[in-house]
């Protein structure tokens, strides 16, 4: 009787140590998970291209894209109708993301983020830009695992395949930079145009010491010399971006200006020719071995696109 009434009584006095050890276990994973969701949110990012479905605790779904995301909850907006919808990171079960990440080879970089920043800017929707940005980091930090964008080098593998090699298409590396200076000219002040910024200048100061003798840059940009001669296409864009970055005093033009000046007169005095037509355009590939050798004629209009827009930046620093 004694030892039953020794255990009840252990009973009532453990009872509410029990309690309140049980309610800390559950007060950690509830913490625990609203954590998971909260890095599963910044993972998707934010913008109209940061797509997702979340699944509540009850079952329901939310469809659309991640607008903003706060310390205690982020707004979701539908597709169609734009209406927002306030989700606390304790009410989601689980995350689906949508992709973002089809910006996965750097000529990418150049075909759609300029545009669809200018019309975001020009929309005054925020979450165009973000999304932009979200693509961006994508490309530079996480494709290809660790990203596309070599810091040490400051430059560019055109995509997954050439990580880790010593294979720096030049063209490749021409879409990126023209790419960065046009999204420089409307990008304004804050992370993303710091993102940018800081990864145009560590490439504008990776190239130039590889331009050649003549003013061009050979078709690959790594140690090898298999593919050594005048290239345009890569030229041209490096001319433009190099030339754009000196008039918008982000380049010192006391480094940059002879060389935009030396691959412009290479350009003209190499690839033009006599009846109008540019040479030395690698034609259509991914990288340096593509349409090798390249020869005087061998043209094409993106060639012709890069050297119209290094012409009209030089005016304005020449002016």
């Amino acid at each position: 009787m004694k030892r039953l009434v020794y255990i009840l009584s252990l009973l009532l006095i453990c009872a509410p140590v029990m309690r309140a050890f049980a309610a800390g276990q559950n007060s950690d994973k509830a913490a625990s998970k609203i954590e998971k969701v909260k890095r599963s949110v910044a993972k998707v990012g934010v913008g109209s291209k940061a797509r997702a479905t979340i699944t509540l605790n009850d079952g329901s779904k939310v469809k659309g894209y991640v607008y903003s995301a706060g310390e205690e909850d982020f707004v979701m907006r539908d597709h169609k109708t734009d209406a927002p919808t306030t989700i606390k990171y304790a009410e989601v079960k689980s995350i689906k993301a949508g992709n973002n990440t089809y910006v996965n080879y750097v000529d990418a970089l150049n075909m759609a983020l300029p545009s669809f920043v200018r019309i975001g800017i020009m929309d005054k929707k925020d979450a165009d830009v973000a999304a932009a940005q979200t693509l961006f980091t994508y490309a530079e930090k996480t494709a290809g695992t660790h990203g596309l964008f070599n810091v040490a080098k400051g430059l560019w593998w055109r995509d997954a395949s050439f990580v880790g090699t010593n294979t720096y298409w030049s063209r490749g590396n021409g879409w990126a930079i023209a790419a960065m200076a046009k999204l420089l000219k409307v990008l304004p002040a804050g992370p993303f145009r710091t993102e940018v910024l800081n990864v145009f200048t560590k490439m504008a100061a990776a190239i130039a010491p590889l331009q050649r003798s003549d003013g061009f840059w050979n078709a690959d940009l790594g140690p090898s010399t298999t593919f050594a001669g005048p290239e345009t296409s890569g030229t041209a864009f490096f001319t433009y971006a190099m030339a754009y970055g000196i008039s918008a005093g982000i380049l010192p033009a006391a480094t940059y200006k002879p060389v935009v000046e030396k691959a412009w007169q290479g350009m003209v005095t190499k690839a033009v020719h006599s009846n109008g037509l540019l040479g030395f355009v690698q034609g259509p590939g991914k990288q340096p071995s593509d349409h090798q050798p390249v020869k005087a004629t061998d043209t094409a209009a993106y060639g012709v696109g890069g050297f119209l827009l290094a012409g009209s930046q030089l005016t304005a620093i020449e002016s």
